[in-house]
């Protein structure tokens, strides 16, 4: 759709400070949203300063999201999922209280929901770059 695309285009997501008229591409908040294009399949018009492929960036560019990659996908293949995610992130479990209480939702249907999206979340990657 013509009025999303010009939204996306004109909308800004890079991190970079010395960034001058063009995104830079290849910061994580970059990096996050070509790939979220990516994998919605909605073309991405935006002028990058680095164009390179998700795929062939590499180094200290990447690094740090490949170790967080890696510390979900561990965490996904334990028996208690939900267990092991609030053993590395400490305060989802209180996140988790709050926001049932608020919204009225079950907690069960929280934890469910967020491994889920976790797990996608990997998968969108995988599909992407090897890690």
């Amino acid at each position: 759709d013509k009025k999303y695309s010009e939204i996306i285009r004109t909308s800004i997501s890079c991190d970079r400070i010395n960034r001058k008229k063009n995104q830079c591409g290849v910061c994580s908040n970059c990096v996050l949203r070509r790939q979220s294009l990516f994998v919605n399949q909605i073309k991405d018009l935006t002028i990058y300063q680095n164009n390179l492929p998700l795929n062939q960036i590499e180094g200290e560019l990447i690094n740090p999201l490949i170790l967080q990659l890696g510390r979900i996908e561990t965490i996904l293949r334990t028996k208690d999922k939900w267990g092991a995610f609030c053993n590395q992130y400490y305060v989802l479990e209180d996140y988790k209280n709050d926001y049932c209480k608020t919204y009225g939702l079950a907690s069960e249907r929280f934890q469910n929901n967020t491994i889920e999206l976790y797990e996608r979340y990997i998968q969108e990657w995988k599909s992407i770059i090897n890690f």
